[in-house]
């Protein structure tokens, strides 16, 4: 797909249901179920769930580095199978920029139903960047329903430990896939690059 510069649009509603707030809230993972659409005109219309995953705050390495995971078994109208992957970053580069990492989704579609891992090249079917806007981001807001109160803590609370204090200075904008951290050890010297003489840690 050529994207936003070709007309190329799509749009995506989810509804994230948490079976256990305690456990959700508690839980060394904070995954919940996801279902819903995708809908793109290029992909054949309207692209249902069959099944979805949402996981908030997945830690990589630390409180500092911190992503929203999207994992959705879709199927178009013909009834093909898709795997749509999407994760936001919350990082706090040099900029303030909090409003922008939540508000945008990374998202590969690969071809099947795909287990969990990353698919091969050759799978991808498209690439793309999701935005929610001001006004679909306050709409959303008045969607929520049982432990309002409680969830909104915990997410405020998250994006706290995110976003407080001085910036990270190892921010990895990585699109399309997620780079995996790559931060050594406070004790490991590494080299520094272009400067063979130079070692930090």
């Amino acid at each position: 797909l050529r994207g936003r510069r070709q007309g190329t649009k799509a749009r995506m509603r989810l509804e994230i249901a948490v079976a256990d707030m305690d456990r959700f809230i508690a839980g060394p993972t904070h995954t919940a179920r996801a279902r819903g659409y995708l809908h793109c005109d290029e992909l054949g219309g309207r692209l249902e769930t069959d099944s979805g995953r949402f996981e908030l705050f997945s830690a990589e390495p630390d409180e500092r580095h911190l992503r929203m995971r999207y994992r959705l078994l879709l199927r178009d109208p013909a009834g093909r199978p898709l795997t749509l992957y999407g994760f936001k970053v919350m990082e706090d580069d040099p900029n303030y920029d909090s409003w922008h990492d939540v508000t945008t989704l990374f998202v590969r579609l690969l071809a099947g139903h795909v287990p969990e891992g990353e698919g091969r090249s050759e799978e991808v079917v498209a690439t793309g960047v999701l935005r929610v806007g001001a006004l679909s981001f306050l709409r959303q807001l008045t969607t929520f329903r049982g432990a309002v109160l409680r969830f909104q803590l915990f997410f405020m609370r998250g994006l706290w430990r995110a976003y407080a204090g001085r910036p990270v200075p190892d921010s990895r904008p990585s699109f399309p896939r997620d780079r995996p951290a790559r931060i050594a050890a406070p004790s490991v010297w590494e080299p520094v690059e272009g400067r063979r003489e130079l070692r930090r840690r």
